[in-house]
């Protein structure tokens, strides 16, 4: 992917280069849209199966069969995209998703029969369209350091923006029309973004590397099987800082301002992530990903000692300010160290494993905030986040900033 050098313009100079490249906007904008469903859904799946069977355990289920279908299948979704191209992956997998939930939506109005449910709730996971590690290979194929830094950055930003937008838009649709909207509202935006990023140049004119054939693919690789413990570690913390932040509100009176927390946090995360795209960072990028693991572990363990809500939401902003410098980092190392035929299922992996720490953290997180103290969750954010700093300082794969492999 080429792009035209444009004038810097201070702190967002690289960030108006990247956007103004040829093809890019298209591509970003079919990124967000394809990706704002699964944020809408992980709500509006327990709302709407809750809603329609009066059981919050069925919701639970459904949910459940929903997400881990998702989070397993990633990497196979990822090894499809490298071996078969990304515009025939986005596609099948978008409106095959679609399709999917229109039968859910069929089936719950007929019989809200449990199993049929769970089946199409599998079904519709297996076919989430894989548009974060398309978009983050994307970003790797940019020829300058300086605005691959800055896409990752961005990439960073993007999902902190993903999870305000799309709780929002079902929130929206809610208090206005019946629930099933939500599900009708995520299928036909899941049937437009991936179309539209398998349409992008970017996308389209991408062919795929030397085609991998070792059934163990990424995995293969001692890199990409030391940075899994990196993510599973951290998003773990994320996790459970989410959990610790509704246990604190709740057990202060103050439930109705977990959200907000949450959103400070992430509006410091997007703040954080701006200024580290803005400009090249020193040192190698395990160095850089450590200070920053290093620096959300400091941050994590202060809120342990929140004494307020006040406290706790001014702290949370500043956590979150190394939160998407961390993912940036994070995937920037894995960006440098992944076989270059195989980038979208070592993307991938780095989800999956993210995701299943995310799980591990939520039960954890939850033992210790019922049988310790409502901080319990810091407690556990803190040792997870600290685990991922010490991993990384001993054992994540060396590789210069943006190094070719």
């Amino acid at each position: 992917m080429s792009q035209q050098t444009l004038p810097h313009a201070g702190v967002i100079g690289r960030y108006y280069e990247l956007l103004s490249a040829p093809g890019v906007p298209l591509m970003v904008l079919a990124g967000i849209i394809g990706r704002v469903p699964s944020t809408m859904l992980e709500l509006a799946l327990p709302l709407v199966v809750a809603g329609r069977t009066d059981s919050w355990v069925s919701a639970g289920i459904v949910t459940a069969a929903y997400t881990i279908s998702g989070a397993v299948l990633g990497p196979l979704r990822g090894r499809l995209v490298d071996r078969a191209g990304a515009p025939l992956i986005l596609l099948v997998t978008g409106w095959g998703q679609a399709l999917t939930l229109a039968g859910f939506i069929l089936t719950l109005a007929l019989s809200s029969n449990l199993i049929w449910l769970s089946a199409l709730a599998v079904i519709a996971g297996a076919l989430t369209p894989p548009v974060g590690p398309i978009m983050r290979v994307l970003w790797s194929r940019l020829e300058r350091p300086d605005l691959r830094e800055a896409a990752f950055a961005f990439e960073s930003i993007t999902i902190d923006i993903l999870y305000i937008v799309g709780p929002t838009l079902v929130a929206v649709l809610i208090a206005v029309a019946p629930i099933e909207v939500c599900l009708i509202a995520a299928a036909a935006l899941v049937a437009l973004g991936p179309a539209l990023l398998a349409l992008a140049p970017g996308t389209s004119s991408a062919r795929p590397e030397a085609r991998p054939t070792h059934w163990l693919g990424a995995l293969r690789s001692g890199a990409v099987r030391r940075m899994l413990p990196i993510s599973f570690f951290v998003s773990g913390s994320f996790t459970a800082t989410d959990l610790g932040i509704i246990a604190f509100t709740s057990a202060h009176h103050a439930k109705a301002l977990s959200g907000v927390l949450i959103a400070a946090m992430s509006i410091g995360s997007i703040v954080g992530g701006l200024y580290w795209g803005s400009r090249r960072q020193p040192g190698t990028l395990r160095q850089q990903l450590t200070v920053l693991l290093l620096a959300l572990t400091a941050g994590t363990v202060l809120l342990i000692f929140s004494g307020s809500v006040l406290l706790l939401g001014i702290l949370a902003v500043f956590v979150g300010l190394a939160l998407a410098p961390a993912i940036t980092a994070m995937y920037s190392l894995m960006d440098a160290v992944a076989p270059r035929n195989e980038m979208t299922e070592s993307f991938a992996w780095l989800g999956t494993s993210g995701n299943a720490g995310g799980a591990v953290a939520v039960a954890i997180a939850g033992l210790f905030v019922t049988r310790m103290h409502h901080t319990g969750g810091f407690v556990v954010a803190a040792l997870l986040v600290g685990t991922g700093a010490i991993f990384c300082a001993l054992a994540a794969p060396h590789a210069q900033p943006h190094a070719d492999t």
